[in-house]
């Protein structure tokens, strides 16, 4: 990782945030890698980081529909992902997409456009790792995780306990053998 930059900010190594253990014991980790974060002690990431994130980063940047990407997958068959959408960004992707950009949260997880659009962006970040770490399966939530819904620590990262605790309904019905829901990269 480069040190310092033009806009005062600097490249910061950013530990692994994920180890999952998967079905067959093959273990999945998190890459490490940079992210930009400003000097000013103030400051905070908006967003965790971790190996749902890099599967977006590392095929060309972030996706300006995701809002947030937890991967999950533990003692699981593959790696699936929950996903939000980014609230600020979605209105003005919708407008520059020629689509409504008054559209509710809920429209826009039925939306196909915004579907084909996100699974193209899993995709391409799958192409950047290993087959056992590629996203196979995905869900859309309503809500965005925060510290005040408890999936954040105060310093924006994630608290994995909870959002599985908290989302295994709709984690476990992605892993349903007769009816598997989410969106499938299939």
């Amino acid at each position: 990782c480069r040190e310092g930059g033009p806009d005062g900010a600097f490249d910061a190594p950013v530990r692994r945030q994920l180890s999952v253990q998967m079905q067959e014991g093959e273990p999945v980790h998190g890459r490490p890698q940079c992210r930009r974060e400003a000097l000013d002690v103030g400051s905070r990431v908006d967003r965790p980081h971790g190996l749902g994130e890099q599967i977006l980063q590392l095929a060309g940047g972030e996706h300006p529909l995701v809002g947030q990407v937890v991967v999950v997958g533990e003692q699981k068959p593959y790696v699936s992902a929950l996903v939000t959408l980014d609230r600020e960004m979605l209105p003005k992707w919708l407008a520059n997409n020629g689509l409504d950009e008054n559209m509710s949260i809920e429209e826009a997880m039925a939306n196909e456009r915004i579907i084909e659009e996100l699974k193209s962006a899993v995709r391409r970040g799958n192409q950047a790792v290993s087959r056992a770490e590629s996203v196979r399966r995905f869900v859309i939530l309503p809500d965005v995780f925060t510290e005040a819904t408890g999936h954040l620590t105060p310093k924006m990262s994630i608290k994995r306990a909870n959002i599985v605790a908290d989302f295994a309904e709709q984690i476990d019905a992605m892993y349903d053998k007769e009816n598997p829901s989410g969106i499938s990269m299939g």
